[in-house]
């Protein structure tokens, strides 16, 4: 095996990279996770803190109505009443410069049946050393109900 500059092994320095992107891959979908707790979170203070450190500077939502906001309005915003769920956070493509994410979520109202099923996508892009949500698109699930 071939040295680098830092004497180690070329091998143990990929693998090394591997466990570190993976673990970083990790993190970001139990970020995501959060992000789906801080929605529920009564407290819109906690909610706004939680975002502001999830949402890139640039960022853009759109919401499943098709409505199109910008950082500042989906800091503001309100919400439908209900539950968020969620069947779990997938990443569909990551790159070191940017992560692709996707998760299916559902709204549940108490007193209500099933809920429709609507598809997030979200963009992570790194800012500084954080990876920070860009793009965050809902649609509804095709074929859900």
């Amino acid at each position: 095996m071939d040295e680098d500059s830092t004497g180690l092994a070329a091998g143990v320095s990929d693998a090394a990279s591997a466990q570190d992107l993976e673990m970083e891959h990790a993190s970001l979908i139990r970020k995501n996770l959060e992000a789906l707790e801080a929605e529920n979170d009564p407290d819109r203070g906690a909610y706004r803190r939680f975002f502001e450190g999830f949402l890139a500077a640039a960022f853009t939502f759109r919401a499943v109505s098709g409505d199109v906001l910008t950082r500042s309005a989906f800091l503001a915003r309100g919400f439908t009443a209900g539950r968020r769920v969620s069947d779990g956070v997938r990443i569909l493509h990551a790159t070191p410069k940017s992560i692709l994410l996707s998760a299916v979520v559902r709204v549940v109202r108490e007193g209500e049946g099933p809920a429709p099923a609507n598809s997030n996508i979200r963009l992570f892009v790194k800012e500084g050393d954080e990876w920070k949500c860009a793009v965050w698109l809902n649609y509804p699930e095709p074929g859900a109900s």
